[in-house]
């Protein structure tokens, strides 16, 4: 999902592991905003790359509190990252029961529509991340952004 890269583009960074853990609770997302805005910025990425990465893994987060966790805000989702092989990878998991990615994102892709308040968050994640991964159970995704050289 995404363009093969050129070795020569890409930038390696070496920047610490983060990470964070918020409740299931909506307004927690301007933290989430916050944390995004300095890896990006930290990392290097690019403008829109930045753009890119940040609202896949908003998307993602929300995607943790209002379907994995149902809001519960005794439930948590924890959000971290790491920089591997010229990679930005942020992993989001709640501690929901999962979902049948397979099939859901394959439901959204036959019948999303422009009228619907939601349903398009799985779409978003894997048009604006280069690799997007779920774990078997499917309330863990790893999402990933090439750090391409500006310039």
């Amino acid at each position: 999902m995404g363009d093969a890269t050129d070795d020569s583009k890409v930038r390696r960074v070496s920047i610490p592991r983060s990470a964070m853990v918020i409740a299931s609770a909506l307004d927690q997302l301007g933290r989430v905003k916050q944390w995004m805005r300095e890896l990006v910025e930290h990392v290097g990425l690019g403008p829109r790359e930045a753009f890119d990465m940040t609202l896949a893994v908003h998307e993602a987060v929300v995607n943790a509190i209002m379907h994995g966790n149902k809001q519960d805000v005794r439930k948590r989702v924890e959000i971290a990252h790491a920089c591997e092989d010229g990679r930005l990878i942020v992993r989001v998991k709640d501690e929901g029961n999962g979902f049948d990615v397979a099939r859901r994102l394959g439901r959204a892709l036959k019948s999303v529509s422009p009228t619907e308040p939601s349903g398009r968050g799985l779409l978003l994640i894997t048009r604006l991340a280069d690799e997007v991964v779920y774990n078997e159970r499917g309330n863990e995704v790893r999402l990933a952004k090439v750090i391409r050289r500006r310039g």
